[in-house]
């Protein structure tokens, strides 16, 4: 479908060409907008209403929307779905003057996701890029959410099992990806320039070019993606499959070890959950590795104390691996980051808990812990215990960055003023319902209900009808003036003054009120006939003129009859001269004696009255 050529929707194609195998959110104002065929994908799977917008002079455009406060939920059911989604925001505030700038900031696929809201706890979710060759087969697995990439290369005919054991949430194979790129030397430049040293030695890749090369694909994707990648936080370990028994999927369902791991995990941390379910679903091959092990479970299983100290210790300590992962990519919020404080403030226990263990493998653990003081301790001097969920409500401690203190307490001391003044016109009003606010529309107002402005008197209404006539005026808001806050009455006053005199009003000023009773109200009468003064809004100035027949009742002129179409309905014409109030109402409309034309017969008066007179005789 052509797209038309409207700035905005020059934007949209520019985007799309980009990443044309995503469903692109587009930000138009509050909602993220979905378009052609991207939105007949993802109506039903997000449980939205598929609409259309007009495009160009006689098509239509399939659409749909979602609020930009709630995109996640809507997007996490995207990529369980297995989609790619792409998100253009806005990169520059909005302008008047211009078309706000789009672009793409960020890209979700199911393996690439690091949001605590996309991602199981206990389970890895892994982005994996495989290829084979000849009798040999390559093998990368990323878990971006924890930084870890894992390089494995085995005989072909253990690739499926082993794949069927990560379960990737995204698997990058031939032809999707072209061949070339899993060249083994591409893919160790690009590990060379993540890690930044020579790393094959050092994580002992030399023996499997092949992954090597599947992990260039795995970088490549990354990058594509915009997922960032900081150098020093990827964690490179290579494994061997010979060293684990394969589990294909029909193995790990007869001996259903889901549901053992469900029976026996009583971990403190997803990580442990998650290194649970790792070692049950690869058993271990070696006999001296499993003695290892079984030695450190016999030791705490034997030592109670210890254990139930251990467990305590690890209690607060979160889920550190993502944790890190998601600060060093710049996705955390503020409470994540308040809980990677938490979890480094555990460590050194932690360490003294696992200091008296004596099994070798609890050892290498001790070692491996270590703790990130200074880190600890700068989270806890910027970031308040319990911060909010939006970072607008304050997430900073007082006393951290002296220039953000001075901005904090500008903008409090500005709150608290609106908040005195709001009080203040309450009070001065009565209006119960009064509020002083901002927003981006109106800016700075004061707002109060209809039947609250009845109740506050008619100040409120006078306010509003002379801001009305200065903005129609001169387009400026009317300055104050001497007097307070009654000195906007002023000009209607002299109205109400003018409009008395030029109708003759009696003042109740004069008039005694009876004892006990009420002065009894006066209608408005008209001026009278033949006065040289002019209403400059009488009827010889544009108003409305009766002309009654000479010596005749007076009638309202009749209207200039128009031709009606076929059947329309005859509106009936009101008799105004049943309806006092209504007379009262519209006092500049005058009665005028005209000696003319009769407009009943379209005579003159004389001989119609002398032929009548004959007719008599």
């Amino acid at each position: 479908m052509t797209i038309p050529a409207t700035p905005v929707m020059r934007q949209y194609r520019e985007a799309k060409e980009k990443h044309p195998d995503g469903i692109l959110l587009f930000r138009l104002g509050d909602f993220y907008e979905i378009f052609f065929d991207d939105a007949k994908v993802a109506a039903p799977i997000m449980g939205v209403q598929l609409t259309s917008r007009p495009l160009g002079k006689t098509g239509r455009a399939p659409m749909c929307g979602v609020p930009h406060h709630a995109w996640q939920s809507y997007v996490g059911k995207l990529l369980r779905a297995g989609h790619k989604v792409v998100i253009c925001d806005q990169v520059e505030p909005a302008s008047k003057n211009k078309i706000v700038r789009r672009d793409v900031t960020r890209v979700l696929t199911p393996g690439t996701v690091v949001e605590e809201a996309y991602l199981e706890p206990s389970r890895p979710n892994y982005l994996v890029a495989a290829w084979t060759k000849g009798l040999e087969a390559g093998l990368a697995a990323c878990e971006v959410s924890t930084g870890e990439l894992l390089l494995c290369q085995l005989p072909k005919d253990r690739l499926q099992p082993e794949l069927e054991r990560l379960a990737p949430a995204e698997l990058l194979t031939p032809p999707d990806v072209e061949e070339y790129r899993f060249d083994p030397v591409r893919g160790g430049q690009r590990l060379k320039d993540m890690l930044g040293i020579a790393f094959a030695a050092s994580v002992g890749a030399a023996d499997a070019p092949m992954a090597v090369g599947a992990a260039g694909v795995v970088l490549d994707y990354l990058k594509q993606n915009q997922t960032r990648i900081a150098p020093g936080s990827l964690t490179v370990r290579t494994y061997s499959p010979e060293a684990t028994m394969p589990l294909d999927s029909a193995t790990v369902r007869n001996l259903e070890l889901p549901a053992l791991v469900a029976l026996i995990d009583r971990t403190s941390n997803p990580v442990g959950a998650r290194q649970l379910r790792s070692w049950l679903g690869a058993p271990l091959r070696d006999a001296e590795s499993i003695q290892l092990r079984l030695a450190a479970v016999d030791e705490l299983v034997g030592a109670p104390g210890v254990r139930d100290r251990l467990r305590e210790t690890l209690k607060p300590v979160g889920d550190l691996e993502r944790l890190v992962s998601r600060a060093a990519q710049g996705h955390s919020s503020a409470r994540e980051l308040v809980a990677l404080r938490h979890s480094l403030e555990a460590i050194p226990a932690v360490q003294e808990a696992l200091a008296v263990c004596s099994a070798l493998v609890t050892r290498e653990l001790a070692g491996e812990v270590s703790a990130a003081p200074a880190l600890a301790d700068l989270l806890a001097r910027a970031l308040v215990d319990d911060p909010p969920t939006s970072p607008r409500d304050g997430v900073v401690r007082h006393g951290f960055d002296a220039d953000l203190d001075a901005i904090l307490d500008a903008s409090k001391g500005a709150r608290d003023w609106i908040a005195k003044l709001e009080s203040a016109e309450r009070r001065r009003s009565g209006i119960r319902s009064l509020k002083v606010g901002f927003n981006k529309v109106f800016g700075y107002y004061i707002a109060g209900d209809t039947a609250g402005a009845r109740r506050g008197g008619r100040e409120c209404f006078a306010r509003a009808a002379h801001e009305r006539a200065g903005d129609r005026h001169d387009g400026r808001a009317p300055e104050p003036r001497p007097g307070g806050g009654r000195a906007p009455l002023a000009p209607a006053r002299g109205q109400r003054r003018a409009r008395a005199e030029h109708h003759r009003r009696p003042s109740p000023a004069g008039r005694e009120r009876p004892a006990g009773g009420r002065i009894r109200g006066e209608r408005p009468r008209s001026r009278s006939r033949g006065s040289s003064d002019r209403d400059p809004h009488g009827a010889q100035h544009g108003g409305e003129v009766d002309l009654p027949a000479a010596g005749g009742s007076h009638r309202p002129a009749r209207p200039v009859r128009k031709l009606r179409p076929r059947g329309e309905r005859r509106r009936r014409a009101g008799r105004p001269h049943l309806h006092a109030r209504w007379r009262a109402r519209r006092h500049q409309r005058r009665h005028v004696d005209f000696h003319g034309r009769d407009d009943r017969d379209r005579v003159h008066p004389q001989p119609r009255h002398a032929r009548l007179a004959g007719d008599l005789r």
